[in-house]
């Protein structure tokens, strides 16, 4: 049941020491208690820092490869409650966003009307919009954060929502999106340094060749600063196979996708973390 105490609102409070001396003896109802583990005060993370941090060009914190950070990353983000029958909604992925998460999952299956829509499949738990999803990250993505924000594509739609999908990213996100073109150009910037001019053209040649290849692995969250990338699954070159895979061909030509090297593998090729330490 719940114990009563003094009317108080946690949000209200300067910091947890005031809002704790402010509660009697009975103790925390259920919902003040999550209030408390997720206050301001009660991060591991200083936000201050953290925004200084972003805007300071001289600061080399975020100078190294993406590849080289934990990013703290949301799994099954559109669920409310449990994986089985919860709700979903996009105000999900407003509110992981807003505490810091920067990997946020898509779920992404075939709606009614053409319109794909985001579910925990094979489940009782709700669905929501692609669109609506789309929405909530462009206006809430980069309020408490400048770095990059990776949506990560479970894609279990046919070819055509695919195109659909791909074509909700343009809509709604457009610039914010890296292009692999674009991708390639920032890992070439990261060329190492050379005393002789031979030398430096060596090592360039193969910077070109790895930008090419694997361009996130030099690419730098500072460089990615406001920006979105696309994780996913990406299908066989050909035709005839990409028809019969269902392959994600309109999404490639839209963003740059992290590949996943076997389709039916967990990890991506850029290794995320759940821990909220070192990037957010």
């Amino acid at each position: 049941g719940v114990i009563p105490l003094r009317k108080l609102s946690v949000g209200s409070c300067s910091s947890i020491e005031t809002a704790l001396s402010a509660f009697d003896e009975a103790g925390l109802t259920k919902l003040q208690f999550l209030q408390l583990l997720l206050s301001e005060q009660n991060r591991a993370v200083d936000p201050y820092l953290v925004r200084r941090r972003d805007l300071d060009p001289s600061d080399t914190t975020l100078q190294e490869p993406l590849a080289n950070y934990f990013v703290a990353a949301s799994h099954n983000t559109f669920l409310e409650g449990d994986q089985f029958s919860s709700a979903s909604s996009a105000d999900m992925y407003r509110r992981l966003l807003l505490q810091g998460a920067r990997s946020v999952e898509l779920d992404l299956w075939d709606g009614s009307g053409g319109e794909p829509i985001i579910k925990h499949g094979k489940t009782l738990s709700g669905k929501v919009a692609v669109k609506d999803v789309l929405i909530a990250v462009k206006e809430t993505g980069f309020v408490n954060s400048q770095l990059p924000i990776v949506l990560s594509l479970e894609n279990h739609c046919s070819l055509a929502q695919q195109c659909r999908v791909a074509a909700l990213l343009r809509e709604h996100l457009g610039g914010l999106l890296v292009t692999r073109p674009e991708m390639e150009a920032l890992a070439r910037k990261c060329r190492p340094h050379a005393a002789s001019s031979a030398a430096a053209n060596s090592l360039a040649s193969a910077a070109d060749a790895s930008a090419k290849k694997t361009p996130l692995m030099s690419v730098s969250p500072w460089m990615l600063r406001n920006r979105v990338l696309v994780k996913g699954k990406v299908a066989p070159l050909g035709e005839a196979e990409r028809r019969k895979r269902s392959g994600s061909v309109a999404t490639r030509a839209t963003a740059w996708i992290i590949p996943m090297r076997d389709r039916l593998a967990k990890r991506p090729a850029v290794s995320l973390s759940s821990s909220s330490s070192g990037l957010r």
